[in-house]
């Protein structure tokens, strides 16, 4: 009887561990949150809402599915819409790495 208590103990620890970890954001999208803020983003696109500023609001991106334009968001397109730009977002492949790149479409998937 005490191992089976131990055992589902032991169980249920892991399962909620497990949970919280899946919850976390991780470290490529907490720099990405900070790139976000640092390299001006957010004075174009709101991060917590869907409302417009200059460009579109990004919560719920990702699952949204498409961008204004239609086209789909994925990881390669919005990479893509970051590297080149699209009247009126400027390029900044100039302006960031590829990984700083990375680290923001890795926050934006967390909106």
């Amino acid at each position: 009887m005490r191992l089976t208590h131990l055992l589902s103990l032991a169980i249920v620890s892991f399962a909620l561990t497990s949970a919280v970890q899946a919850q976390a954001p991780s470290d490529d999208a907490v720099h990405g949150k900070e790139l976000f803020a640092s390299k001006n983003c957010a004075l174009c696109h709101n991060a917590d809402s869907e409302e417009k500023k200059i460009g579109p609001g990004l919560k719920g991106l990702y699952a949204r599915g498409t961008m204004q334009d239609g086209t789909k968001v994925t990881d390669a397109s919005i990479t893509d819409r970051i590297v080149n730009g699209k009247a009126p977002m400027p390029p900044y492949k100039d302006q960031m790495t590829d990984a700083e790149i990375k680290q923001v479409v890795e926050y934006l998937k967390t909106l």
